[in-house]
Order: C-alpha cells, then sequence, then structure tokens
C-alpha cells in the first residue's frame, strides 16, 4: 500500500469514528504498523486543508469539533451552567484542548454563553448567581 492510500484511508477511518480517532488505534484499523499510521496521519492532516488537526495523539476533524460545542451549547441552555470539568469527562478531552475548542464558538456566538472560572454559564444563569449574591 502507497503512502498515499495509506492517509487516505486514516482519515476515512477518522471519518467512520465521527471525526476523532487516536493515531494508536489506526494500526488495527488499517492493518499497518504504527510508524506509517502515524506518518498517514500527519500527511491526512496536512492534506486537509485546515479540516482536521493533530491533537494529543489523536486526529480530530472540524466536524467533530462543531459536534463537540452543538453539544456542550445544549447542555449549557439545559442547565445554564456546565463545569469545565464536567465537559472534559463528557467529551474524554484535557481541559486546554476543550477551552481552544470553545473559545471560537463562545467568540462568535455558536456557543452561547461564557467561560468563567472553570465553568460555562448562560447569561441568564450568570445574572441569577449575581443576584443571589
Amino acid at each position: 500500500m502507497t503512502m498515499e492510500r495509506l492517509a487516505a484511508e486514516a482519515r476515512s477511518a477518522v471519518d467512520a469514528a465521527g471525526g476523532r480517532a487516536a493515531v494508536a488505534d489506526l494500526p488495527a484499523l488499517l492493518g499497518a504498523d504504527l510508524v506509517h499510521c502515524q506518518t498517514a496521519a500527519e500527511d491526512a492532516v496536512a492534506a486537509s486543508g485546515g479540516e482536521a488537526e493533530l491533537v494529543a495523539g489523536e486526529v480530530v476533524t472540524r466536524t467533530y469539533w462543531r459536534a463537540v460545542v452543538a453539544e456542550a451549547d445544549e447542555l449549557l441552555a439545559e442547565a445554564g451552567a456546565l463545569p469545565l470539568a464536567d465537559a472534559c469527562s463528557r467529551f474524554g478531552l484535557g481541559a486546554d484542548v476543550l477551552t481552544r475548542a470553545l473559545e471560537p464558538a463562545l467568540a462568535d456566538g455558536r456557543l452561547r454563553g461564557k467561560l468563567e472560572g472553570g465553568v460555562l454559564t448562560t447569561a441568564a444563569s450568570a445574572a441569577r448567581a449575581r443576584a443571589a449574591l
């Protein structure tokens, strides 16, 4: 199998996994050595035109990040507040990675709330908390 073909297969495997796949899982999925899968993942990311990135040993697509933002927005709308630690557990991501993914969505309004003190809150829940003090 050529490296180009392996890179295409890696991208297909990531897409099939919902837009997020650990590089360490690719050998079993692609039938290739980890070294070749790592190179294929890097090639797939480079060829993606910014649609995918390597994050903490995983290939993650923009589609996955959009789904995370949509789910976080839904959880936030339901509860009014979402501790970052709970979101990290739910999505299986570190706080720094999740924060980096959520900040642009907070800035452009796709995620309706704000992040303060490790808690995502809606404007209404923040106002209620201030009024209670």
